[in-house]
């Protein structure tokens, strides 16, 4: 199989033509070196730096190197003009002369290699170009300009040969002849297109950074604060990542000057942080238990129970004038109807915020949620990176739309081994290389798919090797349940335990769901199970790719074998 320069790319530029001509090439034997979007830039002579963009740069160490562009859907030229027709819309525009985009990058590629070639080496560099959507017949029907010949143009059937075709290209160009490269050469040409390098920046330089980005209050979160205001009663819902929490401690802030907030919560984890974190006068923070248990000493356990209590609390001796619930999928429907006809009865302003996509307690919203008069939505994605927002809206189909500031970030991947003891080795490999990197224990979670007992992780017998605990604690890696986590974030998220067989059951897709879109900057996940075990991820998946190349088409990660 050939080289791939990515070896996986999760963006074809919503080009079919670059996909279907990415899958084919790997049917190339190894000797082939596949860079796809390869991307320049050059100083001209009034000193402006100008970009260019290869589709595909290939090189065979015997025939040289063949820069091709690809042009997909319908294509004609007229009188030198160059139109494309997009398949799905049916609509036409005028593009850029192929060969000339090509020709771009050509020279440019001349420029960089031949000054590098030593003793005697040489390298055959020239372009095609290759419209994946058009057969032979067309293409031969083609009135090209006479600086061109049909010999330089790949059609749709050479998707099925793609070897002997590009041997044919360079035939044509007698490539064999103007190629002379020994070991060194080769070397050189494959660093020119693709160096290794390994750029570190700070810790801080890396946590500052993304501080600012995440922590930006976005232009929707600020219309919901300012609608919000004048309000009495509103359900905000919004899924993981779009600021819910932060929205909500941002108005409760700002009620707190004019009366007393009553903040619920359903996460322990979650209601220890705020009060730690965001502790602001006359803002009182509980969970739903906590609350409920500083006015009972009843048994809390069962939702009846719990209803039963909170019902039994003179709410009014309390004197809340505005209540804030976060985290409402998962409270008892009948405990949330309670409290909003009790803020109604009462005159007290009620704001509720939920994500219908971390149902992890009930099968359903509860009812009362969707008799409000009055209901926003935040879509705007404020936590994580571009690429692990893109992972979150391809487990639960979301449409949450990053921000303004937001970053690229680093593809998630999903490491996987059959073997227990190479699984942990692996994972503490990983956390130390992030140590080294400059992020602090603090920075790093481990987030279990089972529970903390049925975990791989154990914790007496890894903390010899790492600093591990079940609580927050100062530098130390919390190791807790994705359950238990749900509405904190973490810089780096570690998923361990992950299960390709439970994926199709809606309850464990919400947990992945929920875990998965607690990092901020980095998501690595790590399963006990072999490639065919993986497979099972993408088995309705009828394409004719690796089970590598379907994960990442449909969940957007990267698939690592330890």
């Amino acid at each position: 199989m050939a080289h791939f320069y990515p070896e996986i790319s999760d963006d074809f530029h919503n080009s079919l033509g670059e996909y279907k001509i990415f899958q084919a090439l790997k049917n190339l034997s190894n000797s082939w070196n596949i860079y796809y979007s390869l991307t320049w830039q050059k100083r001209n002579n009034n000193g402006r730096i100008t970009w260019g963009e290869a589709d595909f740069a290939i090189f065979n160490p015997i025939y040289g190197i063949l820069i091709i562009e690809v042009k997909s859907g319908e294509i004609r030229c007229e009188n030198g003009d160059w139109y494309q027709k997009r398949l799905d819309t049916n609509e036409e525009y005028k593009m850029k002369d192929p060969f000339k985009q090509a020709d771009r990058s050509k020279y440019k590629l001349i420029e960089e290699i031949d000054g590098e070639l030593l003793n005697g080496d040489r390298c055959f560099i020239d372009k095609a170009v290759w419209f994946p959507s058009i057969s032979k017949d067309e293409i031969k029907k083609f009135t090209l300009p006479l600086n061109y010949s049909i010999n330089q143009i790949l059609s749709e059937e050479d998707l099925k040969t793609p070897e002997l075709s590009l041997i044919k290209v360079f035939n044509y160009y007698n490539g064999l002849r103007f190629t002379r490269l020994q070991k060194n050469g080769i070397k050189v040409i494959e660093n020119i297109l693709m160096p290794n390098f390994d750029l570190i920046p700070s810790s801080s330089n890396v946590k500052n950074e993304a501080d600012y980005v995440f922590l930006q209050l976005t232009n929707e979160q600020k219309k919901v604060l300012d609608f919000i205001e004048d309000q009495n009663s509103v359900a905000i819902e919004g899924g993981a990542g779009t600021g819910k929490t932060f929205v909500a401690v941002e108005q409760a802030k700002r009620f707190a000057k004019n009366g007393k907030v009553l903040f619920l919560c359903f996460n322990k984890f979650l209601n220890k942080h705020l009060i730690e974190k965001c502790n602001y006068e006359n803002i009182d923070y509980y969970n739903i238990h906590s609350f409920v248990g500083k006015y009972s000493v009843k048994n809390l356990l069962a939702d009846s129970q719990l209803l039963l209590a909170i019902k039994e609390i003179d709410l009014k001796q309390l004197e809340y004038k505005y209540i804030i619930i976060d985290e409402a999928q998962d409270i008892y429907d009948k405990i949330l109807e309670h409290l909003v006809k009790f803020c109604q009865t009462n005159n007290i302003r009620l704001f509720i915020f939920y994500d219908k996509n971390q149902l992890l307690y009930y099968k359903n919203l509860p009812n009362i949620l969707k008799l409000f008069d009055c209901k926003l939505k935040l879509t705007k994605n404020c936590r994580n990176t571009q690429k692990i927002l893109n992972t979150m809206n391809s487990i639960v189909s979301s449409k949450s739309t990053s921000n303004e500031f937001c970053i690229s970030g680093i593809m998630p991947i999903l490491n996987y081994s059959n073997r227990k003891d190479e699984l942990l080795k692996s994972i503490i490999e990983k956390i130390n290389s992030y140590t080294k990197d400059g992020y602090d224990n603090e920075d790093i979670t481990i987030l279990t798919m089972e529970s903390e007992d049925n975990s791989i992780i154990n914790i007496e017998n890894i903390k010899r090797k790492i600093a591990l605990s079940s609580q927050f604690e100062k530098d130390k890696i919390l190791f807790t349940t994705s359950k238990k986590f749900k509405g904190l974030e973490s810089n780096i998220i570690i998923i361990v335990d992950f299960n390709p067989f439970k994926i199709e059951k809606e309850e464990y897709l919400n947990n992945f769901y929920v875990a998965a879109s607690r990092a901020r900057q980095r998501l690595e996940i790590f399963s006990l199970a072999t490639l065919e075990e993986i497979s099972y991820l993408v088995e309705k998946i009828e394409e004719n790719i690796n089970t590598s190349a379907r994960v990442a088409k449909k969940y957007k990660i990267m698939l690592n074998k330890i």
